[in-house]
């Protein structure tokens, strides 16, 4: 029988949804009351809930004047892609140089699966499936799974979870079509041929196209602002 979330548990998993899709936009104040209904529980499992989100960046907390959804920015953009590349090619590295045959047929399997359901929503083309958006998630832990650090593996998931907001947002930006299904199997081919260098950077490359999209628009809106100002 699974184990029932606590209240703290079901509340940040609630807000950190609501973040990624949308629902609550960048730079937003976030009321307790409104969370609390959105919840569905008391403010002491909102408050806890929201000191998780601040930790993993999605949150910011303002002196004597609340919370508010982080406002996306290419600096940290680039810093997050950046060590992104820099701390899962260890993490790959290391899962290729120990995995067995059971890491291999976790991956293949992870990767079938996501390979057989739609990527977007039928209804709404700029945001993600939900149910692929979970197995994708697990296809990329399935990667560097075999890795036998459990230090830089939370680490790599805790990255993960950063970078998910920047990623969900790039869909509503791509401006040209894009074949995320042959950068996974990319990636997959060059880990199972236990190359760890062409894996890397296939995967390194995999993270910038994503990223591609949302820089060029964080840096129209900054320099937009930055004219604004000035005139």
């Amino acid at each position: 029988m699974p184990k029932l979330k606590s209240r703290s548990e079901h509340a940040f998993d609630t807000l950190r949804t609501a973040i990624l899709v949308g629902r609550f936009e960048q730079g937003a104040p976030l009321k307790f009351q409104e969370l609390q209904e959105v919840c569905g529980v008391s403010v002491s499992p909102v408050r806890e809930a929201l000191t998780r989100l601040v930790a993993a960046g999605l949150v910011e907390g303002e002196h004597n004047r609340g919370y508010r959804v982080t406002y996306l920015s290419r600096a940290d953009l680039d810093d997050l892609v950046r060590t992104r590349i820099q701390i899962e090619g260890m993490a790959l590295t290391r899962a290729i140089e120990l995995g067995d045959t059971h890491w291999e047929a976790r991956a293949i399997s992870c990767l079938h699966i996501i390979d057989r359901m739609p990527r977007l929503q039928s209804d709404e083309p700029h945001l993600h499936d939900e149910t692929w958006e979970k197995h994708h998630a697990a296809f990329h832990e399935s990667l560097i799974a075999a890795c036998d650090s459990p230090i830089l593996l939370a680490f790599c998931r805790t990255l993960y979870d950063r970078a998910d907001r920047y990623r969900r947002f790039s869909l509503t930006v791509e401006s040209a079509p894009r074949d995320v299904a042959a950068e996974h199997r990319a990636i997959l081919d060059a880990t199972l041929a236990r190359k760890p260098k062409e894996a890397c950077a296939l995967l390194a490359e995999h993270y910038e196209n994503t990223a591609r999209y949302v820089r060029d628009y964080l840096t129209e809106k900054e320099r937009s602002a930055v004219a604004a100002r000035e005139a």
